[in-house]
């Protein structure tokens, strides 16, 4: 995907839609503040702090665990796959344990479960079972099979890649102070599928609690804060990689791409999580690249890559006030750029790309409030799932204007939902905001419109109208029915739409 085609692409679209006349329009191009996300089907289950993986175009969410109450979780070995031809979850075989916390990884087209932990209580106390188990999914026989368990003793810190038709799994211990520094020892183990065996390898100690792994071109890369560390599996041994000199403190991402390692994190001078490096194991250098468009600011955030490209995904914080971003890194020409916001608040989801679209599945929605002027936030488990598709380019035309929303357009259910203020300002109408009762009164002319948040009911110049979704709160976002809304201040509403583009033409009568 290349991202300088598809900005020229988007202008061309304008340029066309910019001609149509007597069109008032607001031009919604995948740069900062603008999008749209499309809500599709929800998991049959609502869960957190769970796995998923791709399998032949499918998505498999698996295991992890949900809310049952306020403070009260039970743990998943539920397992369901999405068909996104068909935009249905249906329920698989399910694991033999109950497993969160854990990793997986797939290998000769089978999903291998492995380690994590659950708890159990006595209604006082609770305890946590970890998991040195390890069990494969075939999905032709549609069964998990148990395989050899590791070797070395049990982590509640964990990770695992595959490399080389094998399985390499990386745990960490604390072992205590040692000259001052808080020190934590790496050890590696591998598996072998052919042999259903685990092998215990070699090991090191530094003072980073958790490093990051990556599987590049075969080799097995943990990334610190100061240092890289590659295993050499013919030497059973860790091979120490200094970084050189570079603007970055410590490390909160990393991606591998076909030939480069990229980190992202603090610089030296800052404790904002901007910063990006990269290291090519083929040259050994180091480079320092072009900083965060926008800095991470909360503390739920992924990343992916695509095609070269590393995707970062920040999670909104309606505490801080600050904005979700999805933004892009283009490689190539080493540049940073924001394709949209996201008005999600979730901890413990998962994010993936499949056929060029990006899916935040799942997680723990945080919503914000306040309660005696003190603000408070509660957890709500969610099946919720949300697709950003960047292939596809999505405008509304209102006047040949570009304005660029801080809240993106969601499509649900398929109706498209666009911000209140925004739409309502855009087509000349003014809002009245009843706190008390949610409900927002929009007047334009002898025109006035009545939404209450929640109601399939809508009140039109004193009639009652049937409402294909009802208006929404989305942390802290109103969202309204785009159609409804335009054609009840008298524009007709037109959606024109091919392949790769949607343009929703909003002409006042």
């Amino acid at each position: 995907m290349n991202i300088s085609v598809k900005l020229l692409t988007r202008f061309k679209v304008f340029v066309i839609a910019a001609l149509i006349s007597s069109i008032i329009s607001i031009s919604m191009i995948h740069a900062e503040g603008t999008g749209v996300w499309e809500e599709v089907s929800s998991l049959n289950q609502q869960r957190i702090n769970f796995q998923i993986e791709q399998l032949d175009d499918k998505i498999y969410a698996i295991g992890g665990m949900y809310l049952v109450t306020e403070n009260q979780f039970d743990y998943l070995d539920r397992v369901e796959v999405y068909n996104i031809k068909n935009n249905t979850w249906t329920d698989v075989a399910s694991m033999n344990e109950k497993r969160t916390g854990f990793q997986t990884v797939v290998l000769n087209d089978k999903i291998y479960a492995i380690g994590g932990y659950y708890t159990v209580s006595d209604g006082i106390d609770s305890s946590y079972i970890h998991l040195n188990s390890v069990e494969v999914y075939d999905p032709a026989n549609d069964v998990w099979i148990e395989s050899a368990s590791m070797v070395n003793p049990l982590s509640s810190s964990m990770q695992a890649k595959s490399a080389n038709s094998e399985i390499y799994v990386v745990k960490d211990y604390d072992v205590g102070w040692e000259n001052g520094e808080h020190l934590y020892k790496h050890i590696i183990e591998v598996y072998n599928p052919e042999k259903d065996t685990w092998e215990k390898g070699a090991s090191f100690v530094d003072a980073n609690e958790t490093l990051y792994m990556e599987e590049l071109n075969g080799q097995i890369f943990l990334i610190g804060s100061d240092k890289i560390n590659r295993y050499d599996s013919e030497e059973n041994d860790w091979i120490e990689v200094e970084m050189k000199s570079l603007d970055i403190e410590n490390v909160y991402l990393t991606e591998a791409t076909s030939d480069k390692i990229i980190l992202i994190g603090t610089s030296k001078n800052s404790t904002q999580v901007s910063s990006v490096v990269t290291y090519d194991p083929s040259t050994n250098s180091w480079t320092t690249a072009e900083s965060l468009s926008t800095p991470i600011e909360g503390s739920n955030y992924s990343s992916l890559t695509l095609n070269g490209d590393i995707y970062v995904l920040d999670m909104m914080d309606s505490l801080k006030h600050q904005i979700g971003t999805l933004q892009v890194y283009d490689m190539v020409n080493d540049n940073w750029n924001v394709i949209t916001n996201i008005y999600q608040n979730k901890r413990g989801y998962q994010a993936t790309i499949v056929d060029e679209k990006v899916f935040i599945i799942g997680g723990q929605e945080v919503e914000s409030y306040q309660s005696n002027h003190i603000d408070r936030i509660q957890l709500i488990s969610q099946d919720q799932v949300r697709v950003y598709d960047l292939e596809s380019d999505f405008s509304i035309v209102i006047n040949d204007q570009v304005t660029r929303f801080d809240t993106p357009s969601l499509i649900k259910n398929g109706t498209t939902m666009v911000p209140m203020r925004d739409i309502f300002e855009s087509l000349g109408a003014e809002l009245k905001w009843d706190n008390q009762t949610k409900t927002v009164t929009a007047i334009k002319d002898d025109i006035k419109i009545v939404l209450q948040i929640g109601s399939d009911e809508a009140m039109l110049n004193n009639q009652t109208m049937n409402l294909t979704m009802p208006a929404e709160i989305i942390n802290g976002s109103t969202l309204v029915p785009l159609r409804f809304v335009s054609e009840s201040l008298g524009a007709n509403v037109n959606y024109q739409q091919d392949e790769n583009n949607k343009i929703i033409s909003i002409h006042m009568n």
